[in-house]
């Protein structure tokens, strides 16, 4: 062990970028790939190699949707989705973008677990509420302003 404790040995990284999104790295991938469309489109010689921008969506895409955030999502809530800890980390850190919270995106825990040991629950999840997906049983966060 590297000596980490509490959460960040539990769930793995929660400080730095890992505190403000819960995966940086894909984040980081995925802007890295359009700024280099973006930095190369000037010097483009044909209208046809703007067709390069396909390879940065198919990235994003596939980070998103197929391979990269779903399966980690998957296994976190597998593996720690009934802890206290982990059902606040996953409600108040951002799934890609930092610090962009998003309420339809991301398999959240129970709402019960945000309850403190004095059974009072965060301002911010009072304003949400949580339910239950019938088709496959993914909770879900509906966010009211």
């Amino acid at each position: 062990s590297s000596g980490s404790s509490g959460i960040n040995a539990e769930y793995g990284i929660t400080t730095g970028l890992w505190s403000i999104s819960r995966h940086p790295n894909y984040f980081g991938e995925i802007v890295l790939w359009f700024g280099l469309f973006i930095s190369a489109a000037p010097f483009f010689s044909s209208q046809w190699a703007y067709f390069s921008i396909l390879c940065p969506i198919a990235t994003a895409l596939q980070i998103c949707f197929l391979s990269g955030i779903p399966m980690l999502e998957k296994s976190g809530m597998e593996r720690w989705g009934n802890d206290p800890k982990y059902a606040k980390y996953v409600h108040s850190t951002g799934v890609l973008v930092p610090w962009l919270v998003c309420c339809e995106c991301t398999p959240l825990p129970s709402k019960d677990l945000l309850v403190d040991e004095d059974n009072n629950i965060d301002d911010h999840e009072r304003e949400q509420e949580v339910r239950l997906e019938p088709d496959n049983d993914r909770v879900i966060e509906d966010c009211r302003t």
